[in-house]
């Protein structure tokens, strides 16, 4: 087993693209004993804490494939249903990390938003760098 993380990272919207298996719907996944494991919400609750029961994990970035924790946002189902719509996902004034989005936000290709201060890259790349300390999926 190699030492890298399952991530290629995208330097310019700051997305940790996983490189493993993905499930039907095209979300990350990767096996354990215990069988399937959902990749991004694994590693949200590592980094992030975790997340209720009556909450969904949105990709702010709108790449299923994402997996970094500042990238999704725990939201109820009605609002994660309320986000596939790109005029509703505009009008959105803080992005996940809770910056102002009209001064912060970046676009993604797909429609998504991404914080681009620097602060939050910083602590997005530390937060990887203790991730690969701590072991978590690898290649």
């Amino acid at each position: 087993m190699s030492s890298q993380l399952l991530v290629e990272r995208d330097e310019l919207y700051g997305c940790w693209t996983w490189a493993g298996k993905t499930n039907s719907n095209g979300y990350p996944t990767w096996w354990t004993k215990a069988g399937p494991r959902d990749a991004h919400a694994e590693l949200y609750a590592r980094v992030r804490g975790p997340v209720a029961d009556d909450r969904y994990l949105d990709h702010v970035c709108r790449r299923r494939t994402c997996v970094n924790p500042w990238h999704l946002e725990a939201v109820t189902q009605r609002e994660n249903l309320r986000r596939r719509d790109w005029g509703y996902r505009s009008k959105l004034a803080k992005l996940a990390c809770g910056h102002d989005a009209f001064l912060e936000a970046m676009r993604t290709p797909e429609g998504g938003k991404v914080c681009r201060n620097a602060v939050c890259r910083t602590s997005q790349e530390a937060a990887l760098r203790r991730l690969e300390a701590e072991g978590a999926p690898r290649r």
